[in-house]
């Protein structure tokens, strides 16, 4: 998230949008305003676009594509379908769209939706388990332009990533990883690809390796998070909980001293310092401007605040039925800002970075 900010903001600054800067101090003080008065402000930084609910891996951290779950997937949004959200999204200002699943490759037109972004003048996060990340698709997504792409990788060896995403995939990662850095390098492509670590049990000695494999690797970032159970219970969601704290330390410890010296290293500081309240499952300790900061909106149309609540099925409102002003300014919309603004339920990557820069913003204006 720290490296993808500095790079919206080198992008924006070399296309000559030399009071880019300005804009940005503007949309956070009229965030920030609209959380304190439980109002829309149509002006967010990041929406997630949840493309399909379908998925090639069979992930024990996460539900997407599980032929178990009671509720069925929906009819996905069509290219055309999709238009007048993302037309939408642009009109209330949003900065970025982030592209998500399930696994979004699934989608063969998943590649003219993200020039359609990028032609409404917004960037691109592209996430992907990175399986069907051939030459030929590498090629789409760069000739799609896409900003960043994020590749989920968890662990350092086929050992344990193989089982978190439970398929066989980590060597032909790699090679996916390797061959989309030398197409991407061969065309003189801006794209960032970065890798994503989610921090378990299964896991969790092997994050301090993971660095080194980032930087072995060349890509541009790796950042990490702590697991969420979300809609996981009971078993599924004990078998991935930390819960050895001492191990944990040690490994928060070690990460916060290579954040030092390791520029490969893509969350900040502050955010890593968080991860041992999730871990200990303590409320989340800072304001939460989801919804007002951030926008997401799965394959059916439904809205959501953030990414947590969609995984959660805690929708407000669907832009297949009307259109996002209106899903915004509804009722629905009024009573969900009021519950993001007392949630404390989640360390989210992009959410809590976000947070942390309201938080600090807020201080640094008002000292609180």
């Amino acid at each position: 998230m720290e490296h993808s900010f500095a790079n919206i903001l080198k992008n924006r600054l070399s296309g000559g949008q030399l009071l880019w800067p300005a804009k940005m101090l503007f949309k956070y003080l009229k965030i920030k305003a609209a959380r304190g008065l439980n109002r829309p402000a149509f002006s967010p930084i990041y929406a997630t676009l949840s493309v399909t609910r379908r998925c090639n891996s069979k992930c024990l951290i996460c539900r997407a594509g599980d032929d178990t779950l009671p509720v069925p997937p929906g009819k996905e949004l069509t290219f055309e379908e999709f238009k007048p959200v993302i037309d939408g999204l642009r009109r209330i200002g949003t900065e970025v769209i982030g592209i998500t699943g399930g696994e979004p490759l699934l989608r063969e037109d998943v590649f003219e939706l993200c020039a359609y972004i990028k032609s409404r003048k917004m960037g691109v996060h592209f996430s992907t388990n990175g399986n069907l990340l051939d030459e030929r698709r590498s090629g789409l997504l760069l000739d799609a332009k896409a900003d960043w792409v994020n590749i989920s990788m968890d662990g350092a060896s086929a050992a344990s990533h193989d089982a978190l995403r439970g398929i066989v995939s980590f060597d032909g990662l790699l090679k996916n990883i390797e061959r989309f850095l030398r197409l991407r390098d061969a065309r003189g492509s801006r794209t960032k690809l970065n890798l994503v670590m989610v921090i378990n049990k299964v896991n969790l000695g092997e994050a301090r390796e993971l660095v080194a494999l980032a930087r072995r690797l060349g890509v541009d970032g790796l950042g990490f998070m702590p697991f969420h159970p979300l809609s996981l219970t009971g078993a599924a969601a004990e078998r991935l909980r930390i819960t050895d704290l001492a191990a944990a330390e040690r490994t928060m410890a070690g990460l916060l001293a290579l954040k030092k010296t390791e520029p490969v290293m893509e969350n900040t500081g502050d955010y890593l310092k968080l991860f041992m309240g999730s871990f200990r499952g303590e409320p989340f300790p800072l304001k939460c401007y989801a919804l007002f900061s951030t926008l997401a909106v799965d394959a059916s149309g439904n809205v959501y605040p953030c990414f947590p609540r969609l995984q959660t099925d805690r929708k407000f409102g669907n832009v297949a039925e009307s259109t996002l002003e209106e899903v915004l300014c509804s009722e629905q919309a009024r009573k969900a800002m009021q519950e993001v603004k007392n949630c404390k339920g989640c360390y989210w990557n992009c959410h809590t970075e976000l947070n942390l820069v309201f938080n600090r913003l807020a201080q640094a204006l008002l000292g609180k």
